[in-house]
This record gives C-alpha cells, sequence and structure tokens, in this order.
C-alpha cells in the first residue's frame, strides 16, 4: 500500500468514530410540539384519596345522593346500505348489455359475473328469468 492510502483509510476511519460517538453521547432533544421545561419546577398538586361518608346511625336521615347515569357513546353516523340492485334477464340480453346498462360501459360485464357466479355457470350462457345481483 502507498502512505496516502493509509493516511486516507486512517482518516476516514477516525471521523466515521468521531461521529459515532458525538450521535450517540449527544443529548436527545424534545419534539418541537412539547413544550419546553423550564429550570424551575412548577409545584404540582396532589390528589388524596376520596374520603368514604360517614354511615348514618339509626336515628339519623339518610341522604340520598343521585348517581349520574353511565354516557353512553355516540356512534358515528352511517348511512344505511343501499338495498341490493337486482336485474331479471330478458330474452337476448347478454352480460355486456346488462353491464352497459347499469355502469356505462360494457366492459363491466365481469363485476357481475364475478357477483353471480353461484347463479351463472357460462358467462356467455344466461337464460331469460335469471335474477341478477348489480354490485355496485
Amino acid at each position: 500500500m502507498t502512505t496516502d492510502y493509509k493516511v486516507g483509510l486512517a482518516l476516514g476511519i477516525g471521523l466515521a468514530v468521531l461521529l459515532v460517538v458525538f450521535f450517540v453521547t449527544r443529548p436527545r432533544r424534545l419534539p418541537s410540539s412539547a413544550p419546553a421545561q423550564s429550570s424551575q419546577e412548577v409545584p404540582t398538586q396532589q390528589i388524596s384519596p376520596p374520603v368514604p361518608a360517614p354511615v348514618a346511625g339509626p336515628n339519623e336521615a339518610q341522604i340520598q345522593v343521585p348517581v349520574p347515569a353511565p354516557i353512553e357513546p355516540i356512534a358515528p353516523s352511517v348511512p344505511p346500505p343501499r338495498p341490493q340492485r337486482v336485474h331479471v334477464v330478458r330474452e337476448g340480453e347478454t352480460l355486456s348489455d346488462i353491464a352497459e346498462r347499469y355502469y356505462g360501459t360494457p366492459n363491466r360485464w365481469l363485476r357481475i359475473y364475478k357477483a353471480n357466479e353461484s347463479v351463472i355457470k357460462d358467462p356467455d350462457r344466461i337464460y331469460p328469468g335469471m335474477r341478477l345481483v348489480i354490485p355496485d
């Protein structure tokens, strides 16, 4: 090895070691959204556990405290599901004709076929009176 190569290698390794030491030992910073801590500590209020109410004796009147009803979470409003569209096949219709009627293009016939595979055995043979579900 030449001397220049050895010096460059030694400097590169030394620089890598310095970078590792720098990034490992530096203090971590809080995210910018976290409030900065000041040098003075703010005293915190300690909450003591609740003290049980004294039990009323036989001659003392009992006080009834109303207990609030539990709050039920409000479910997000979800629109009710749309009813399934059903098409009754007429004589001479094909899946492409039906797709063009409902989707505006005959190229979506495969969607109708996939949704009705239990009814349609061969996509080229559909018969009048078959009830086909038209997916959205």
